[in-house]
């Protein structure tokens, strides 16, 4: 089974990622998009949570529950239609399911474009993605608890890890960052356990508010590792390259966002004052909500986790490590 280690600042979209997966992997099979996903829950006999909880010398309980990536989706589709009305995970839950990856080849009549493989090509994988809390694990004052020893360890032994961040928000990102240099030394203690890694820029559908129907088309023509180098301290992101390059893991990075835009138009489909989809009613059904609901590229990161295929996400290569040189 492939294990992912996902993580990143409290409140950084990290849950609602993983909720917003399936709607967009049943919109990649009646789209234009060049990979075509498939998530189903696999059936966990023994709750994990049975096995892991003990007591922490904190005081507080330890515990790896299992999650259904279905429920989850279900919490995720009420949050985009109504609003947010859930806390920030406190505790390391794991999903566990399947995944189908297929990509397409480009039809010959168009021009190549980034992000279409190279050949048809197809993956399946058993996946336990590991969602580890931001402040709660990491604590702003990096004092040493059970709970961060915990993540440590489970860590450890997965091969991909997604690092979530919040294109806008500098600020929640700092005392994470901080700490980043000291989670790289931990985990990679015996050796760099990861293959791969995403750094994945989320809620990217606030970065060009500003440029109304034209937001989207600027994203996409932005390269995400400049907003990276804004947003991580220059000692975080050289523990994390020096890392990548130590451990010969692939390092990509990409925009994403759970809400995504408008439909044919490329504004953000987000309303700041309900916090929840700018084109759909509270009061819709949930079967509705698809009509309005297109997340934006939440599926890049796990197609490159266990393809290698980055598709729109940016490898770390020559060309932007040269631009960190400077």
């Amino acid at each position: 089974m492939e294990k992912i280690f996902l993580t990143g600042p409290t409140k950084s979209g990290k849950t609602c990622l993983l909720g917003s997966l399936i709607v967009a992997a049943g919109q990649s099979y009646i789209s234009n998009d060049p990979w075509q996903c498939a998530f189903r829950d696999l059936e966990v006999p023994t709750p994990p949570a049975r096995r892991d909880r003990a007591q922490g010398n904190d005081g507080d309980e330890l515990r790896i529950e299992t999650g259904s990536l279905t429920d989850l989706h279900k919490m995720a589709a009420g949050v985009v239609r109504d609003g947010p009305r859930i806390e920030a995970t406190r505790i390391l839950r794991e999903y566990r399911f399947k995944v189908e990856v297929s990509g397409r080849e480009q039809p010959e009549m168009k021009p190549r474009r980034l992000g279409w493989p190279k050949k048809k090509r197809r993956w399946m994988a058993d996946v336990a993605v590991l969602d580890a809390p931001g402040g709660f694990a990491w604590g702003a004052d990096g004092s040493e608890t059970d709970h961060r020893r915990l993540m440590f360890e489970r860590a450890s032994r997965c091969q991909g890890m997604i690092f979530c961040v919040d294109a806008n928000n500098s600020e929640a990102c700092s005392d994470f960052f901080l700490q980043m240099p000291e989670f790289i030394s931990k985990v990679s203690a015996e050796g760099m356990p990861f293959s791969r890694i995403a750094v994945v820029l989320t809620r990217a559908d606030q970065v060009h508010n500003h440029a109304g129907a034209g937001n989207r088309r600027q994203l996409e023509s932005d390269i995400p590792w400049g907003r990276v180098r804004q947003l991580l301290s220059r000692n975080s992101l050289s523990a994390l390259l020096q890392a990548a390059d130590n451990g010969n893991a692939q390092l990509a990075c990409g925009w994403a966002s759970a809400y995504g835009f408008v439909p044919y138009e490329g504004t953000a489909n987000f309303d700041p004052e309900t916090q929840a989809l700018l084109t759909c009613n509270p009061n819709v059904p949930i079967n509705q909500l698809y009509d309005s609901w297109e997340p934006f590229r939440v599926l890049e990161p796990f197609v490159f986790l266990l393809s290698g295929e980055p598709g729109n996400m940016v490898l770390y290569d020559h060309t932007i490590r040269a631009q960190f040189a400077t």
